[in-house]
Protein backbone atom coordinates (compact mmCIF):
# COMPACT_ATOMS: atom_id res chain seq x y z
CA UNK A 1 0.00 0.00 0.00
CA UNK A 2 1.41 3.33 -1.00
CA UNK A 3 -0.97 5.59 0.92
CA UNK A 4 -2.79 5.69 4.24
CA UNK A 5 -6.35 5.59 2.94
CA UNK A 6 -8.31 3.21 5.20
CA UNK A 7 -10.55 2.28 2.25
CA UNK A 8 -7.46 1.16 0.31
CA UNK A 9 -6.42 -0.93 3.30
CA UNK A 10 -9.86 -2.53 3.48
CA UNK A 11 -9.78 -3.30 -0.26
CA UNK A 12 -6.22 -4.68 -0.06
CA UNK A 13 -7.06 -7.01 2.83
CA UNK A 14 -10.61 -7.94 1.80
CA UNK A 15 -10.85 -11.71 1.60
CA UNK A 16 -7.43 -12.31 3.17
CA UNK A 17 -6.97 -14.44 6.25
CA UNK A 18 -4.55 -12.56 8.52
CA UNK A 19 -3.22 -15.86 9.85
CA UNK A 20 -2.23 -16.89 6.32
CA UNK A 21 -0.92 -13.51 5.17
CA UNK A 22 2.71 -12.45 4.82
CA UNK A 23 3.33 -8.71 4.75
CA UNK A 24 6.46 -7.06 3.38
CA UNK A 25 7.28 -3.61 4.73
CA UNK A 26 9.65 -1.80 2.35
CA UNK A 27 11.24 1.11 4.16
CA UNK A 28 14.83 2.25 3.90
CA UNK A 29 14.85 4.13 7.22
CA UNK A 30 11.79 2.58 8.85
CA UNK A 31 10.73 6.11 9.84
CA UNK A 32 8.55 7.37 6.95
CA UNK A 33 5.27 8.40 8.57
CA UNK A 34 2.92 6.92 5.96
CA UNK A 35 4.84 3.66 5.71
CA UNK A 36 4.92 3.23 9.47
CA UNK A 37 1.22 4.02 9.79
CA UNK A 38 0.48 1.32 7.20
CA UNK A 39 2.80 -1.12 8.98
CA UNK A 40 1.11 -0.45 12.31
CA UNK A 41 -2.33 -0.75 10.70
CA UNK A 42 -1.53 -4.15 9.21
CA UNK A 43 0.12 -5.31 12.43
CA UNK A 44 -3.03 -4.33 14.38
CA UNK A 45 -5.18 -6.11 11.76
CA UNK A 46 -3.20 -9.29 12.38
CA UNK A 47 -3.36 -8.82 16.17
CA UNK A 48 -7.15 -8.36 16.02
CA UNK A 49 -7.52 -11.62 14.11
CA UNK A 50 -5.45 -13.49 16.70
CA UNK A 51 -7.37 -11.90 19.59
CA UNK A 52 -10.68 -12.82 17.90
CA UNK A 53 -9.56 -16.46 18.05
CA UNK A 54 -8.77 -16.17 21.75
CA UNK A 55 -5.00 -15.60 21.59
CA UNK A 56 -3.52 -13.67 24.49
CA UNK A 57 -1.34 -10.86 23.16
CA UNK A 58 -0.78 -9.04 26.46
CA UNK A 59 3.00 -9.38 26.39
CA UNK A 60 5.54 -7.99 23.97
CA UNK A 61 6.89 -11.52 23.51
CA UNK A 62 3.47 -12.78 22.40
CA UNK A 63 3.09 -9.90 19.97
CA UNK A 64 6.61 -10.44 18.60
CA UNK A 65 5.83 -14.13 18.07
CA UNK A 66 2.83 -13.18 15.93
CA UNK A 67 4.71 -10.49 14.01
CA UNK A 68 7.60 -12.87 13.31
CA UNK A 69 5.20 -15.18 11.46
CA UNK A 70 3.55 -12.52 9.32
CA UNK A 71 5.71 -9.45 8.76
CA UNK A 72 9.05 -9.20 6.99
CA UNK A 73 10.95 -6.11 5.93
CA UNK A 74 13.45 -4.66 3.49
CA UNK A 75 15.33 -1.95 5.36
CA UNK A 76 18.68 -0.48 6.32
CA UNK A 77 17.37 0.09 9.88
CA UNK A 78 17.57 -3.34 11.49
CA UNK A 79 17.40 -1.84 14.99
CA UNK A 80 14.05 -0.18 14.21
CA UNK A 81 12.63 -3.23 12.45
CA UNK A 82 13.50 -5.28 15.53
CA UNK A 83 11.87 -2.70 17.83
CA UNK A 84 8.75 -2.95 15.63
CA UNK A 85 8.69 -6.68 16.39
CA UNK A 86 10.12 -8.10 13.17
CA UNK A 87 12.50 -11.00 13.68
CA UNK A 88 16.00 -9.88 12.60
CA UNK A 89 16.19 -13.04 10.45
CA UNK A 90 13.17 -11.71 8.52
CA UNK A 91 14.83 -8.46 7.44
CA UNK A 92 16.38 -8.16 3.99
CA UNK A 93 19.06 -5.56 4.47
CA UNK A 94 20.59 -3.43 1.75
CA UNK A 95 23.27 -0.76 1.63
CA UNK A 96 22.38 2.63 3.09
CA UNK A 97 23.60 4.39 -0.07
CA UNK A 98 20.93 2.67 -2.17
CA UNK A 99 18.18 5.07 -3.20
CA UNK A 100 15.35 3.45 -1.25
CA UNK A 101 12.37 2.31 -3.31
CA UNK A 102 14.01 3.70 -6.44
CA UNK A 103 16.57 0.90 -6.76
CA UNK A 104 15.13 -2.13 -8.45
CA UNK A 105 18.54 -3.83 -8.38
CA UNK A 106 18.87 -4.14 -4.58
CA UNK A 107 16.82 -6.00 -2.00
CA UNK A 108 14.36 -3.11 -1.70
CA UNK A 109 13.29 -3.78 -5.29
CA UNK A 110 14.21 -7.42 -5.85
CA UNK A 111 12.44 -8.94 -2.83
CA UNK A 112 8.92 -7.70 -3.70
CA UNK A 113 9.45 -8.37 -7.40
CA UNK A 114 10.74 -11.88 -6.66
CA UNK A 115 7.70 -12.57 -4.49
CA UNK A 116 5.44 -11.28 -7.27
CA UNK A 117 7.10 -12.81 -10.34
CA UNK A 118 9.31 -15.58 -8.92
CA UNK A 119 13.06 -15.50 -8.57
CA UNK A 120 13.71 -17.42 -11.81
CA UNK A 121 12.15 -14.54 -13.73
CA UNK A 122 14.00 -11.94 -11.67
CA UNK A 123 17.30 -13.78 -12.22
CA UNK A 124 16.78 -13.25 -15.96
CA UNK A 125 16.09 -9.58 -15.21
CA UNK A 126 19.35 -9.32 -13.22
CA UNK A 127 21.23 -11.10 -16.00
CA UNK A 128 19.85 -8.54 -18.47
CA UNK A 129 21.02 -5.69 -16.26
CA UNK A 130 24.45 -7.29 -16.04
CA UNK A 131 24.55 -7.55 -19.82
CA UNK A 132 23.77 -3.83 -20.16
CA UNK A 133 26.46 -3.02 -17.57
CA UNK A 134 29.02 -5.03 -19.57
CA UNK A 135 27.92 -3.29 -22.78
CA UNK A 136 28.38 0.10 -21.08
CA UNK A 137 31.89 -0.77 -19.85
CA UNK A 138 33.12 -2.32 -23.10
CA UNK A 139 31.55 -0.18 -25.84
CA UNK A 140 33.95 2.72 -26.24
CA UNK A 141 32.21 4.40 -29.17
CA UNK A 142 29.65 6.56 -27.36
CA UNK A 143 27.45 6.61 -30.47
CA UNK A 144 27.00 2.83 -30.05
CA UNK A 145 26.87 2.80 -26.25
CA UNK A 146 23.17 2.38 -25.49
CA UNK A 147 23.21 3.54 -21.82
CA UNK A 148 25.21 6.65 -22.76
CA UNK A 149 22.82 7.44 -25.61
CA UNK A 150 19.79 6.92 -23.32
CA UNK A 151 21.32 9.22 -20.71
CA UNK A 152 22.02 11.90 -23.34
CA UNK A 153 18.49 11.58 -24.73
CA UNK A 154 17.05 11.85 -21.22
CA UNK A 155 19.11 14.95 -20.58
CA UNK A 156 18.06 16.44 -23.91
CA UNK A 157 14.34 15.76 -23.36
CA UNK A 158 14.33 17.25 -19.86
CA UNK A 159 16.61 20.21 -20.56
CA UNK A 160 16.01 21.28 -24.15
Amino acid sequence: MANIDPIDFKRATDGLDPEETLVLVNSKTFTTAETMLNAKTVRNWIFEAYRAKGENLDTEEAKAAVVSKHIIACSTAKKLTTEFGIDPNNVFEFWDWVGGRFSVWSGIGMVPLSITFGFDYMKKFLDGGNSVDKHFRTTTDVRKNIPVMLALLGFYHTSC
